[in-house]
């Protein structure tokens, strides 16, 4: 009976949960419906701001091409500027160059001589280190003395000190047990012995205090004394350093000038220094000067092999005419040598004809050239050695010919090449012309080059180079790798080797094969886990209270 009133009890409990589960699946449909609704609005919304974004983009483009308009506009009276910058820094490239020789001299002076002040200074604090080393493990040395010193009074006390109590315990013993005088008398004496000789050596202990005290006075006193001329020292270190650092890109300009002299100048500076050994002058020519030269010596040689391809060309054409009216009397001639041996060949069959048939009109015929043995076997060697002439001749015209085009494929290489040449040397151009355009150079009066001048005689000449120059001038790219090498180098290890091991495992395909793989499984593995972790919530919501317990 009381099972059957437990079941009866239940199916109201299970009723009200399912009308509470009821409950709640109605508020949150209801909730569902409203962010539904606020869905859709914000969907409106944001349809309307996307609207409102291509207009803008639009709006933005206009005013793009007309900030371009402006730019080219600004560009163009900037580099009219630009060029009236540059012809007044021209005339003050002399001015410029004589000081900076100036102060180079000065700044070499003054390395060397911070280098031999460095030099006595860094002797300096090598031989007070030293005195300091030396005096400080002397004063080690006393100190060690004084501390065992002291650790053996000490323990000479302690032992003394036992001593005294044994004795002390000994008179009580001894008073205690009435014994005789002497005894007594002899282990006060004894007592105060002790006593006399602990006093002493508590006098030698503070008097050895004493001295360890003002020893280590004394050497801290000389250790800051060192600490402050050595903190001194390092700071006029640090000033040269700091001086040379300053001074520093003198001699590097200097080296790389000289470097760029003697790499790309060689043939020049020799040709330089014969000219002025010849007129007693001994100092070489200004760089300036050597590209002059250089590029006068280019283009002479250019136009050498504009002339020699151009003189190439009209044989090569002579060649080909010679060859083309080869050819036509070669074909002219095998038409006739072709009719010939089929004349011949006629003549020959009827001649066996007649023979046959009538071997007496032979006589009575007039004799002709065709029907005579001896003139056949006399046309037949001309017309072969003709023949043979004409096949010589075209082998010799086709070796010409390949001749030829072989020398057109040399110059069209040489020429590529010079042409690459002419880039290089106008690019260098173009680097001098832009140090001559930061500011005064220290240029002689008799070096003064006149660069607009030079190069107005042959505008297409360097137009053309000018473009093929820009077309191979990649800024861009130079700039990418230092700021590439400056970030690495910025980075922390840990930053390093985690860099080093991703670019290891992209740069190899199994690598990225494996990297995929194992992306795709660990997305795998947890929408799983997500899928499985939901079915189990949804699972654990919708059973019902009563099942639950």
């Amino acid at each position: 009976m009381l099972s059957i009133w437990q079941g009866g009890e239940r199916f109201p409990q299970e009723e009200n949960a399912k009308s509470a589960e009821n409950k709640t699946l109605k508020s949150d449909l209801k909730r569902l419906k409203d962010e539904l609704g606020e869905s859709n609005e914000e969907l409106v919304r944001l349809r309307g701001q996307e609207q409102e974004n291509i207009a803008l983009n639009q709006r933005l483009a206009r005013f793009e091409e007309k900030m371009d308009e402006v730019v080219t506009e600004k560009v163009e009276q900037k580099e009219a500027e630009i060029k009236e910058i540059f012809d007044t820094k021209v005339n003050n490239f002399r001015e410029r160059e004589m000081q900076l020789q100036k102060q180079l001299d000065q700044a070499n002076e003054q390395i060397i001589q911070l280098k031999s002040s460095h030099d006595n200074t860094q002797a300096k604090l090598i031989g007070h280190g030293e005195k300091n080393d030396e005096e400080t493990a002397a004063k080690l040395a006393e100190l060690d003395i004084v501390v065992m010193d002291l650790e053996r009074a000490s323990a000479k006390i302690v032992e003394l000190e036992g001593e005294n109590e044994v004795l002390k315990n000994e008179v009580q013993a001894a008073r205690d047990e009435r014994g005789s005088d002497e005894r007594i008398a002899e282990y006060e004496r004894r007592y105060a012995e002790q006593e006399g000789e602990i006093s002493k050596l508590i006098k030698q202990i503070e008097s050895l205090r004493q001295s360890a005290s003002q020893s280590e006075n004394v050497t801290s006193s000389r250790k800051a004394n060192f600490e402050s001329t050595l903190s001194e020292k390092e700071k006029e270190i640090q000033e040269l350093k700091s001086q040379l650092r300053e001074r520093k890109d003198y001699i590097q300009i200097k080296n790389e000038l000289e470097i760029l002299k003697s790499v790309e100048f060689a043939n020049e500076l020799d040709e330089a220094q014969k000219t002025n050994g010849v007129n007693g002058d001994t100092k070489p020519g200004s760089l300036e000067k050597l590209l002059m030269l250089k590029n006068r010596k280019m283009e002479n040689e250019l136009t050498n092999l504009k002339l020699t391809l151009q003189q190439v060309n009209t044989d090569l054409v002579k060649a080909q005419e010679e060859f083309s009216k080869a050819q036509s009397e070669l074909t002219d001639q095998k038409s006739l040598t072709k009719k010939l041996e089929e004349d011949l060949s006629n003549v020959n069959a009827r001649r066996s004809v007649s023979s046959i048939t009538d071997p007496l009109s032979t006589e009575s015929r007039p004799s002709s050239p065709f029907l005579n043995s001896s003139n056949d076997n006399s046309i037949i060697p001309i017309l072969t050695s003709q023949r043979d002439r004409f096949r010589q001749r075209n082998f010799e015209l086709e070796e010409e010919v390949r001749g030829l085009n072989e020398r057109i494929s040399d110059l069209g290489g040489e020429l590529e090449s010079l042409r690459e040449d002419n880039v290089k040397l106008y690019e260098k151009i173009q680097y001098i012309s832009s140090y001559r355009n930061d500011g005064p150079s220290k240029r002689n009066v008799n070096t003064v080059i006149n660069v607009d001048n030079t190069y107005s005689r042959n505008d297409n000449v360097a137009d053309r180079y000018s473009s093929m120059y820009e077309e191979n001038l990649n800024p861009f790219q130079a700039y990418k790798k230092k700021e590439e090498s400056r970030r690495y180098n910025s980075l922390n290890p840990v930053e390093r080797t985690t860099l080093n091991i991703a670019r290891h495992v992209l740069a190899n395909k199994n690598g990225r094969y494996f990297l995929i793989a194992y992306s795709f499984l660990l997305h795998f593995i947890v929408l799983i886990t997500l899928y499985k972790l939901s079915q189990w919530q949804d699972c654990e919501l919708y059973v019902p209270s009563g099942l639950q317990d």
